[in-house]
C-alpha cells in the first residue's frame, strides 16, 4: 500500500513539476573579417564572439585587455607582419560577449616588423586571453589571403 502511494505521489510529482530547457552553454568563440576583401594598405578589423570567461581581466599588467586578436601574416614563409587588436565596440550577449575590434592598416607600419614592403599575404587572426593564473586560452581564429 505504501509503494502504491508513493508511486502516486511521484507520479504526481513529475507530471506537476514544470518542463524547463537546460542552460545553454556559454558562447564560443569565432572570428570573421569586417571586410573579408583586403589588400595590402587596407585597414583590417574583426567581429568576434566570445565567452565570458574571455573578458576576464588577467593579473598580468601587460595584458591588461581581453581578450586580444593577434594578427600574423606570411609572404613566401616569412613572417612580414604581426600586430594585436582589441575589441573596440563591445555589447554583452547571452553567454558572452559581441565585439569588433579596432582597426589597423596591413602593410610596413606594423610595429617592430618593418619588412612588409608590398604585395600579397597569407594571414592568420587568432582570438585569445590570458586567465587570472597567466594561462593562455585560443577560443578561434581564422586563416585569410590578402591581396596585393
Amino acid at each position: 500500500m505504501r509503494r502504491s502511494i508513493l508511486a502516486a505521489l511521484i507520479a504526481v510529482l513529475l507530471i506537476a513539476a514544470p518542463v524547463t530547457s537546460a542552460p545553454s552553454p556559454d558562447v564560443e568563440g569565432s572570428v570573421a573579417l569586417v571586410d573579408p576583401t583586403l589588400a595590402y594598405g587596407d585597414f583590417v578589423s574583426f567581429d568576434e564572439t566570445y565567452p565570458q570567461d574571455a573578458a576576464k581581466q588577467s593579473r598580468q599588467p601587460q595584458y591588461p585587455g581581453s581578450p586580444q586578436t593577434q594578427v600574423d601574416c606570411w609572404q613566401d614563409g616569412v613572417r612580414v607582419y604581426r600586430i594585436f587588436l582589441f575589441p573596440l565596440e563591445k555589447e554583452h550577449i547571452s553567454g558572452g560577449w559581441h565585439a569588433i575590434t579596432n582597426a589597423m592598416e596591413l602593410g610596413w607600419k606594423s610595429p617592430g616588423t618593418a619588412i612588409w614592403w608590398s604585395g600579397a599575404a597569407s594571414c592568420r587572426a587568432i582570438l585569445f586571453s590570458y586567465d587570472a593564473k597567466n594561462v593562455s586560452h585560443i577560443w578561434a581564429w581564422l586563416s585569410f589571403e590578402v591581396g596585393a
